[in-house]
């Protein structure tokens, strides 16, 4: 039996190699293997889409080292800024939230404390809980929603409640 797959991405990689056991399989491809996970480069790298995999995901790193790709694997630092006025701040770090002008004293404490105790926090526990939601519980609507378009333009106008905190409380660690 022959299968196509349209993608390269890690999902039609993952889902070739599982098949290839099984019959004869071909990869299609329009761009770059790595699909959405991948980035574009010249000089600085930025993603093509909000996809990524972290270094704690075993699984999708055995495959990736499987795929023979793990020389294409490039790890940066997740950095985070929001424009102001015509300036972007970063917000990566307690120090710098707590001069970002466009937050209330109040609201720079509480995104102070949240990045600070998302360094202690047992990321696991979070796996159910969507990410608007649990910034929502840890945050406020209020701090949330001055924040939302932050999430929407990383998430190219799609914010998801499905997406896990898990993930975020990871990144902002």
């Amino acid at each position: 039996m022959k299968v196509a797959i349209v993608g390269a991405g890690l999902a039609g990689l993952n889902a070739a190699k599982t098949l290839s056991e099984f019959c004869d399989v071909k990869v299609y491809e329009s761009e770059s293997i790595g699909g959405v996970a991948s980035s574009v480069c010249r000089g600085y790298c930025i993603e093509k889409f909000y996809h990524h995999f972290f270094r704690w995901d075993k699984y999708l790193l055995e495959l990736v080292k499987e795929l023979g790709l793990g020389s294409k694997i490039r790890w940066e630092t997740v950095r985070i800024g929001q424009a102001f006025g015509d300036k972007i701040y970063p917000l990566n770090t307690p120090m710098e939230i707590a001069k970002f002008p466009a937050l209330s004293l109040f609201d720079k404490a509480k995104l102070a404390l949240f990045t600070l105790r998302a360094r202690r926090k047992n990321f696991e526990d979070y796996d159910e809980i969507g990410v608007i939601d649990g910034l929502n519980e840890d945050l406020g609507s209020k701090l949330l929603r001055g924040f939302s378009s932050l999430f929407s333009k990383r998430n190219s106008g799609r914010i998801t409640r499905r997406l896990a905190t898990h993930g975020f409380l990871r990144e902002c660690a």
